[in-house]
């Protein structure tokens, strides 16, 4: 799980504003999944992980997310403490979190390749582009990814959509509720 980092703009009301786009990706299969925040709160990241939860059909049974203040409580190259909120979301959907290391992006290769891809092929287009809402921008980001994620591989067997499929048999299945912050 990361932030991208290029941000995508937006009318919100008569103003103009940055869209965090946060970016999670599955090991094996390397689905993508993408969503636009107005923030990097912790609230984003934790939605924006149930939602690519959602998206990929199960949670994954270790979770890769960069360094941030709002999850990590203190980052330590051995035993990182994360934040009461995103211990108890962890706990919640059965997850282990292994944060990056600080400056170690090789920890969350993965999801590095797929910012790059997401900020290549999606956002750059729309560098230029001022979306009606984060609403629309997100319909617009949801459409881009399908493309995306059922293009066929250039050196390897199938797409993204298709190694997906395989691979939620291998995923945790998704708690009865979402996990809800105090």
């Amino acid at each position: 799980f990361d932030f991208a980092g290029l941000t995508l703009r937006y009318q919100d009301g008569d103003q103009v504003r940055g869209a965090q786009i946060f970016t999670a990706a599955l090991g094996w299969s390397n689905a993508i999944f993408a969503y636009a925040f107005a923030d990097q709160t912790a609230a984003s990241w934790l939605d924006g992980q149930h939602r690519a939860f959602m998206a990929f059909g199960g949670v994954p049974r270790m979770g890769v997310p960069d360094n941030p203040k709002a999850l990590v409580a203190k980052a330590d190259r051995f035993e990182p403490k994360l934040t009461p909120v995103y211990a108890d979301f962890a706990r919640h959907y059965g997850l282990t979190i292994v944060p990056a290391r600080v400056r170690k992006p090789k920890d969350k290769a993965s999801v590095e390749g797929a910012v790059k891809i997401v900020e290549m092929r999606i956002l750059a287009a729309a560098r230029d582009r001022v979306f009606g809402s984060l609403t629309v921008l997100n319909a617009w980001l949801a459409e881009d990814l399908a493309a995306l994620n059922a293009a066929p591989f250039q050196k390897r067997v199938g797409s993204r959509k298709s190694l997906l499929d395989e691979e939620r048999a291998h995923l945790l299945p998704l708690p009865p509720t979402r996990f809800e912050m105090a």
